[in-house]
């Protein structure tokens, strides 16, 4: 886990106070939000860390809200393309496309895990579909600049875009480990391994791509992706 053990070391030793304080709380809703709710952390008396990856169980109201989301977004799916589809909107950079309909690869990795949290089969072959469908468009070309990333949107691939979110390795990347987390067992086989790619891809390019602690969200979800992907699979320090 070197690429996790380098990222977690940056939030020690970055020089400025400044850009620590302005971090803590956001490492706090980290720490809080993020990581403990996935991990069991034990130390033993020679001060090793142990680290057991652990899925999130819903109570059975919280399916039953789930599952009334769903029936709302029934109609934004496209089952042509295996993706979420809606009126185009945009914060205004990265996107050279002016308006239509969009298939958002971020709101569609959402839905397959919305889809697998309401444990429901029919719910599950969907997902399933929708989350090759995402993982078929990530950058796999390692010589490639955008290698790891994927596009925003299934109408414009990364090299239209304006330029590529280096940000979406880290926002799909977490949607990818809280599905493997939380319902890997549920996975086809061959499903299950193109996302262990894909994560890894996305795990390399946040390594390579080393932000500081200062892009606060960005380091955080950077941290947590490289920590799971490192977890689990196995994956030991170089």
């Amino acid at each position: 886990m070197k690429i996790t053990l380098k990222k977690i070391n940056e939030f020690k030793i970055e020089g400025s106070i400044i850009a620590w304080q302005e971090t803590c709380h956001a490492i706090l809703f980290f720490l809080l939000f993020v990581c403990v709710p996935y991990l069991s952390v034990a130390s033993n008396i020679e001060k090793s860390i142990i680290i057991k990856v652990k899925p999130i169980s819903l109570t059975k109201e919280q399916v039953a809200a789930v599952r009334k989301e769903l029936l709302k977004k029934e109609s934004a799916y496209d089952e042509k393309d295996s993706m979420i589809n809606s009126p185009f909107s945009s914060p205004g950079y990265h996107t050279t496309l002016k308006g239509g309909r969009i298939h958002s690869t971020l709101a569609s990795l959402g839905y397959a895990l919305n889809l697998l949290d309401a444990n429901q089969d029919n719910f599950t072959n969907r997902a399933i579909k929708i989350i090759e469908k995402v993982i078929s468009l990530q950058d796999t070309n390692r010589i490639s600049k955008t290698f790891g990333i994927w596009p925003w949107y299934l109408e414009e691939p990364l090299d239209k875009m304006n330029p590529p979110d280096q940000n979406w390795a880290d926002f799909c990347g977490t949607k990818l480990l809280e599905i493997v987390i939380n319902h890997g067992q549920r996975l086809p086989p061959t499903t299950s391994k193109k996302m262990e790619t894909a994560i890894i891809n996305a795990a390399k390019e946040i390594e390579k791509r080393d932000v500081k602690p200062s892009y606060t969200n960005i380091a955080l979800m950077g941290t947590f992706v490289t920590l799971m992907a490192g977890e689990v699979y196995e994956i030991p320090e170089n």
